[in-house]
């Protein structure tokens, strides 16, 4: 392959109504660790803010950027 490495990385993106509830948070990070997801989009229209805190915790890691 003239020396190139790829890397396959698992991408999803969801659009999740009312992720304000923990049944969402607890689906969301068993997807991430059932299809060992390298990219999360998240998309919700009706959250006023996502901060740096809900990511680490939705994440489990605070190996985000």
């Amino acid at each position: 392959m003239c020396g190139r490495e790829f890397v396959l990385m698992k991408l999803i993106s969801i659009n999740i109504r009312g992720l304000g509830r923990d049944i969402k948070w607890k689906y969301i990070r068993e997807l991430i660790h059932k299809e060992k997801v390298g990219v999360l989009c998240v998309q919700e229209t009706k959250l006023v803010s996502m901060d740096v805190a809900k990511c680490f915790s939705l994440w489990e890691s605070n190996n985000i950027s």
